[in-house]
């Protein structure tokens, strides 16, 4: 009997790491062996030239904000790490959500739209490691002010 409990606690957790592998893998995808590359890459260039050099994404015209936000997702949902180089998905992912969640009247809503804003802090920090404590002390920062995380 013991021999199969340990069997079977063995497959669990191989599935468990074989799973979670799945789950980073495509958390880290890019665009770079995607059949849906150039949509992607077309996205990514439409929705930057909206908000390159852009600080504050809620200075965008609201058009301005729903295009390149549309753009954003296309790009973001085909490849979350880009070309594999540059972090920009997530970080104008936590823009964007920033931007929505400072104009939410509805608490839930602002309170969805921060922990949405905080999570690409995680995902971008197993696709680009190196950049490990200045994400962390921006994540930080973010805990500290957005609605929802600090004592109010």
């Amino acid at each position: 009997m013991n021999t199969f409990i340990r069997f079977t606690s063995r497959v669990f957790a191989l599935l468990f790491m074989l799973s979670a592998s799945i789950s980073l893998n495509a958390q880290c995808a890019t665009w770079n062996d995607s059949p849906d590359k150039e949509k992607a890459e077309n996205a990514h260039v439409s929705y930057r030239n909206f908000v390159k050099g852009t600080e504050d994404f809620t200075k965008l015209s609201e058009e301005e904000f729903n295009t390149s936000f549309k753009d954003w997702k296309i790009a973001y949902d085909i490849a979350p790490a880009a070309d594999g180089q540059r972090p920009f998905h997530y970080i104008d992912g936590r823009e964007f959500y920033r931007a929505m969640g400072k104009k939410a009247t509805d608490a839930a809503k602002k309170k969805e739209y921060n922990d949405r804003l905080i999570s690409f802090y995680d995902e971008e920090l197993v696709c680009y490691p190196k950049n490990e404590a200045f994400l962390l002390g921006r994540k930080a920062n973010d805990m500290f002010y957005l609605q929802g995380y600090s004592i109010e």
